[in-house]
């Protein structure tokens, strides 16, 4: 513990793999200094960080940029209060991570796993949250978010990459469409997307990187939807999606032929 001490003040980036059952005596003593440098902090393997504990951190940790809670979970008595989301504590942890404006002042990149657990209020906290975003990655299910609210989000205009590792609801992908300074758009699945919604990609004139998967049997996407996406137009291109874009994968998209790949690769 005094070598952690002694190297506190020099550490950049902190990683704690926690083994130990949470609350933990040893681990609250770990934060007893405050650690200015520490930029990146990953807190994902806590199993039931208590409020005191996520106060002790924003204390400690007041530059941190870049915040990974993939894994962190909230438990009640019950074992498997954790997988249900049956924890009680959830709604005053989002409150304290997103309107408290002491906790994580600087934060700019978020990587958290399943939005829904945390309670019925926590995606639009999430949207809501008064931080310069330029980084948001979400592991798992997202279907519980209304993306309508990144029209008013604080972040709307300063994030450049964004992560989803589930389907969304296809009329969200308008929304989407407003983040006009994403670099990076990442969709594990889309699921039974017509054209129309789709096409609202379009408007994301500075994305450089698009990976999604199309859902093969379930994709409703035409031929002519996925030309209608990337052709450019003749006047001002680089006001229109895919002028910059210069890494894509589009997977399991079975209703793709030559013509498509023609204006993918002409565009």
């Amino acid at each position: 513990l005094e070598n952690f001490f002694q190297a506190a003040h020099h550490l950049r980036k902190l990683c704690i793999d926690c083994a130990v059952s949470l609350p933990s005596a040893a681990v609250e003593d770990l934060f007893t200094v405050c650690m200015p440098n520490v930029s990146h902090l990953d807190i994902s393997s806590f199993n039931d960080i208590s409020i005191d504990l996520l106060l002790r951190l924003a204390g400690c940790f007041p530059n941190v940029e870049t915040l990974h809670i993939e894994g962190l979970r909230q438990c009640s008595d019950k074992a498997d209060a954790c997988e249900h989301g049956d924890s009680n504590k959830w709604p005053e942890f989002m409150k304290v991570l997103f309107d408290d404006e002491h906790t994580f002042p600087k934060l700019r990149n978020f990587f958290m796993d399943d939005i829904s657990k945390c309670g019925p209020g926590a995606p639009a906290k999430l949207l809501s949250w008064n931080r310069p975003l330029e980084i948001l990655r979400l592991k798992h299910e997202v279907t519980s978010i209304n993306f309508y609210g990144l029209i008013t989000s604080p972040f709307k205009s300063t994030l450049t990459e964004l992560y989803l590792g589930w389907y969304i609801n296809n009329q969200d992908f308008r929304y989407i469409g407003e983040l006009h300074n994403l670099k990076i758009f990442s969709l594990l699945l889309c699921l039974h997307t017509r054209d129309e919604e789709f096409i609202h990609l379009k408007k994301l004139s500075n994305l450089e990187e698009l990976y999604i998967s199309c859902g093969g049997e379930d994709c409703d996407l035409t031929p002519d939807g996925i030309i209608a996406l990337f052709d450019l137009p003749y006047e001002m291109p680089e006001r229109s999606f895919p002028y910059k874009l210069r890494s894509l994968a589009l997977t399991d998209l079975h209703m793709c032929h030559k013509e498509v790949l023609e204006v993918i690769v002409r565009k």
